[in-house]
């Protein structure tokens, strides 16, 4: 048993055509590889969630009745400052 483990386990013993140094380093390019194509995977997702009309939206200023489309995170209006009101 012992002869038949160390002869499975000796590095120059081959493994599909390789060393078992040759397969693990294959292994780990492999395994990168598909940790870049995760990575990129998420990154392209999470640029497709938002949509411009997530961010954008029509208001009516109050104070000096300017209409127009502004950022949901700008809360002063662009023609004299005041502070607008989403509804």
């Amino acid at each position: 048993m012992k002869e038949w483990l160390s002869k499975f386990f000796d590095f120059e013993t081959l493994l599909f055509g390789q060393t078992w140094i040759e397969v693990v380093w294959i292994a780990l390019l492999a395994l990168l590889f598909l940790a870049i194509v995760y990575t990129v995977n998420r990154i392209v997702a999470i640029g497709q969630k938002g949509h411009m009309e997530d961010y954008f939206t029509w208001v009516r200023c109050d104070t000096c009745g300017w209409t127009g489309e502004v950022s949901k995170f700008h809360k002063n209006c662009p023609n004299c400052g005041d502070t607008l009101n989403f509804r």
